[in-house]
């Protein structure tokens, strides 16, 4: 089960390969390919990123809701393809280290919209800058044209 921390409980240690395995027909899974790829990319970001407190989920969720300041949790979970509960989560760890508030709806007094905050607004471009580099580092085996073709396929496949 997917927590916030941006990886699965059983990815600790994670190696792409694991020698004398028969990996038989999942070498040639795109599926599996690309899960295996996400679980090396996002251990690697966990180790970069965690004495700052950003995990992959709440790094998207404050780029989301810094770029569209009052999008409820119910909206934010949809555009991030998580449970609402998820996104529960994951706003009150941005909440915490304070990037992000909740406010209540004028119109929907039981709905709650998440703003950023100040020092969110203000963090967010120095995360984007590491963010970036780091990405640049794990596709770093990648000519720039291979990777804007990867990037290109991995958005056909996702539709």
């Amino acid at each position: 089960m997917s927590t916030d921390s941006g990886t699965d409980a059983v990815t600790e240690g994670f190696r792409a390969h694991v020698e004398n395995i028969d990996y038989g027909s999942l070498d040639t899974l795109v599926g599996y390919s690309v899960r295996r790829a996400q679980l090396a990319i996002v251990e690697a970001f966990d180790r970069e990123f965690a004495a700052e407190g950003i995990t992959t989920q709440r790094f998207s969720a404050l780029v989301l809701i810094v770029r569209n300041p009052g999008l409820t949790q119910v909206q934010l979970a949809q555009v991030m393809g998580i449970s609402a509960p998820q996104a529960t989560v994951v706003v009150d760890a941005l909440v915490k280290l304070g990037f992000a508030e909740r406010r209540v709806l004028d119109h929907d007094r039981r709905a709650r919209a998440v703003y950023p905050t100040r020092l969110g607004e203000r963090r967010l471009p120095e995360f984007e800058t590491q963010v970036l580099a780091h990405d640049r580092r794990v596709s770093a085996a990648l000519t720039e044209a291979e990777r804007r073709d990867l990037l290109r396929l991995l958005g056909q496949v996702a539709k």
